[in-house]
C-alpha cells in the first residue's frame, strides 16, 4: 500500500472520528439544556405545590374555625328552642 494511500485512510478516519465527537457534544449539549430546563421545571413544581400546601393548611384552619361556629350556634339554638318550650 502507497504511503498516500495509507495516509488518506488514517486522514478518513480521523475526520471521522472528529465528526463524531462534534456531534456527540451536540447531543451532550442539547442533553443538558434538556435537564436544565426540567431542572427549571420541577423547582417551578416544587414551589407550586408549597402555595398548594399552605393554601390548603388555611383551608383546613378556616373549615375547623367554622366548624367549631357551627357547633356553638347549634347550642345556642338549641338553648333557644328548650327556653322556648319550657314558656
Amino acid at each position: 500500500m502507497k504511503s498516500s494511500t495509507k495516509y488518506q485512510l488514517l486522514k478518513d478516519d480521523f475526520d471521522h472520528a472528529v465528526k463524531q465527537i462534534e456531534l456527540q457534544n451536540k447531543e451532550i449539549n442539547l442533553l443538558r439544556a434538556a435537564r436544565e430546563s426540567s431542572i427549571h421545571e420541577c423547582r417551578q413544581l416544587v414551589n407550586e405545590r408549597m402555595k398548594f400546601k399552605e393554601e390548603n393548611e388555611f383551608l383546613r384552619d378556616d373549615v375547623q374555625i367554622r366548624d367549631e361556629r357551627i357547633e356553638e350556634l347549634e347550642k345556642e339554638l338549641s338553648e333557644l328552642k328548650r327556653a322556648a318550650s319550657q314558656c
